[in-house]
């Protein structure tokens, strides 16, 4: 008897439950159905007063209108849209079947179903609910729909929906087991695209601490951006990380992530591409319109897509600035230009969905933005992994040329010790020669004496002219054992090689720098405090650091110029003079020699001789076979 009345009530009901669009018919066949808009019934409460049982009354039965678009746009925050559609055949007599709303920003929706008169509650969920509360815990909306008997029978569904944000209403009608296999794919997909991003940033990461080169860091910080924007649009980050936080949902979703990743991928890009160095009005201009953006999105309580024009601009301007850089010839650039298209394009199908211009729900337009990323940032790679290449290149000719110099300068060194050892030994020739010179001019002279002693009688009267050509004579003598003294003098005290000769040889403190560094370090370099046998250019003249424990060494250390505070060429010429001199040439010489203070060289020549008596000492010998084993401690 019951069964006969829910059969009249069916077939009575069946004209009001039938008006406007018509049901779908649900087979066995297709396990994947869009709810189309010739299915689909809207009404719009402006009042949001409207509740369930006065639904199903006719006064407001007969206010719902059919839709025109399969995806139905939430557009105005201050009403509650009613969306209605009926089902009924076989397919709901034989399986399981999942209603899915698969936009995440509508803040609530509630589901009911009407059968034989009665109506059912679904569940209430939504962006504004906590997670676990959800009967489903899928990233997706998803109802259950009940099953039936007789296929004949027609099932009305109601969805209450409200949101703030712009979303779409996108139904679709799937089996449990199609649902199951087309979340593990999805879930899995999503997987390998967090993996992928997970990767290059720790990638990018360990090349920031390897090379030091800033702009790796930001593209670690850019990736971390668009991870999280990401998680604020596919809701992972809901399911997985702030599911008892609903409020992140809004923080995340309209505001952090979106400023966040302007942020990230404008400093990175102009690091990048280097505008500020070869465009820097375009620099100017994009800061401008970051500027602007940032001060509507920290000072204003509307959204960034509430802002789309100030928000895009600069991603246009990087766009732009892109291109200009690939076409003045940096290589590099070209991956970057074809990355960014995608993301780009990710970008704008965005601010379009947030604004309820949802051209399709076709997987590729709903993940357009992850797709985007992925590729940007493989490319992004690329045009990093290029541009390392073109700087190692670049720093392989630099160091290939430097290497040539340093060959040039010691064929220079090598050509001028020659000259100088050369010039030695024509000097000691010279004075070798003016020795003769005066040993057989003194010999005529004693001869000459003889002569006149012997004749002393007989020549008394050129006594005075004897006596004048004795005087000339004596003066000439004293004259050339003048020189002699003084070419002796010249030799002791090395005279013969001036300041200004020296210089020649050790033209600045650079160029003694640069010999004491390769005096010091002619063997394998090693750390004095840990061992390592590899440095890096430390602080100070030709100081080296070590790459394991950073301590910086500097090529005066363990010589005999350490905490010497002299000028390092005088200190140099200062340790040559005492060398070849000893205890010939006094501090009060050296002082006048070098222009130093003569409390000055008298200390620093202490120094050296108490060196040279060290080495005498320690190796029994009588003298110190060449000044460079004074330097050394």
């Amino acid at each position: 008897m019951i069964r006969k009345l829910q059969l009249i009530f069916t077939l009575i009901a069946l004209p009001f439950l039938l008006k406007g669009a018509e049901p779908l018919y649900v087979s066995g066949a297709n396990e994947n159905i869009l709810i189309g808009n010739s299915y689909l019934e809207l009404l719009i409460d402006s009042t949001n007063k409207i509740a369930i049982d006065q639904i199903i009354e006719k006064e407001i039965f007969d206010q719902f209108s059919a839709s025109k678009n399969s995806i139905i746009q939430i557009n105005n925050p201050d009403a509650t849209y009613w969306i209605k559609f009926n089902l009924y055949g076989e397919g709901l007599t034989e399986e399981q079947w999942l209603i899915e709303s698969s936009d995440l920003h509508q803040e609530y929706i509630s589901g009911y179903y009407q059968i034989r008169g009665e109506v059912f509650f679904m569940d209430e969920t939504g962006f504004n609910q906590k997670f676990r509360t959800r009967d489903y815990l899928h990233k997706n909306f998803l109802f259950k729909v009940p099953q039936i008997i007789d296929s004949k029978e027609v099932i009305t569904f109601y969805f209450k929906v409200r949101a703030s944000n712009n979303p779409v209403s996108i139904l679709r009608l799937r089996t449990s087991k199609y649902q199951i296999f087309y979340s593990i794919n999805e879930y899995y997909l999503l997987g390998i695209f967090y993996g992928i991003l997970l990767i290059m940033a720790i990638y990018n990461l360990l090349l920031f601490f390897s090379i030091k080169e800033k702009f790796y860091l930001y593209f670690v910080f850019y990736i971390l951006s668009c991870t999280l924007l990401g998680f604020s649009e596919d809701g992972i980050g809901f399911q997985y990380i702030w599911g008892d936080w609903p409020l992140f949902n809004h923080i995340f979703g309209n505001y952090a992530a979106p400023f966040i990743f302007l942020l990230c991928f404008t400093i990175y890009a102009k690091s990048f591409l280097e505008l500020k160095k070869l465009f820097p009005k375009l620099n100017f201009l994009i800061n401008v319109f970051v500027g602007i953006y940032s001060v509507i999105y920290l000072f204003s309580e509307i959204n960034h897509f509430e802002a789309p024009f100030f928000y895009l601009f600069p991603f246009v301007l990087i766009y732009f600035g892109s291109v200009q850089t690939w076409r003045m010839g940096h290589r590099s650039s070209r991956f970057f230009v074809i990355g960014y298209s995608f993301t780009l394009l990710g970008v704008i199908s965005l601010i379009l969905r947030r604004y309820g211009f949802t051209v399709s729900d076709n997987i590729l337009f709903v993940y357009s933005l992850d797709i985007g990323f992925i590729v940007e940032i493989v490319l992004f790679s690329l045009a990093q992994a290029d541009r390392f290449k073109i700087v190692k290149n670049e720093k392989e000719i630099a160091q290939q040329k430097t290497i040539e110099q340093l060959k040039e300068n010691e064929r220079i060194k090598d050509r001028i010790n020659k000259e100088i050892e050369q010039k030695v030994i024509e000097r000691t020739l010279e004075i070798e020669e003016n020795k003769k010179i005066i040993e057989l001019k003194n010999k005529a002279l004693n001869e000459a004496n003889g002569k006149l002693h012997s004749q002393t009688l007989e020549l008394k009267q050129k006594k005075a002219e004897i006596e004048k050509i004795n005087s000339s004579l004596n003066n000439e003598n004293l004259e050339l054992h003048g020189n002699i003294n003084d070419l002796l003098k010249a030799r002791v005290m090395m005279s013969n090689v001036s300041f200004e000769e020296f210089e020649k040889i050790f033209p600045d403190d650079d160029a003694c720098y640069k010999y004491l560094d390769e005096l010091k370090w002619s063997g394998k370099y090693k750390c004095n405090k840990c061992g390592n046998e590899k440095f890096i250019p430390g602080i100070g003249n030709y100081s080296r650091r070590c790459t394991k424990c950073r301590y910086n060494e500097s090529c005066t250390t363990n010589t005999i110029f350490q905490r010497s505070h002299l000028p390092m060429k005088k200190a140099f010429y200062l340790l040559f003079l005492v060398y070849v001199n000893g205890d010939g040439i006094t501090a009060s010489q050296l002082s006048k020699i070098l222009d130093l203070r003569q409390n000055t060289c008298w200390k620093f020549k202490g120094k050296i001789q108490e060196r040279i008596h060290k080495i005498k000492k320690e190796n029994h010998i009588g003298e110190v076979d060449g000044w460079g084993k004074i330097i050394k401690l």
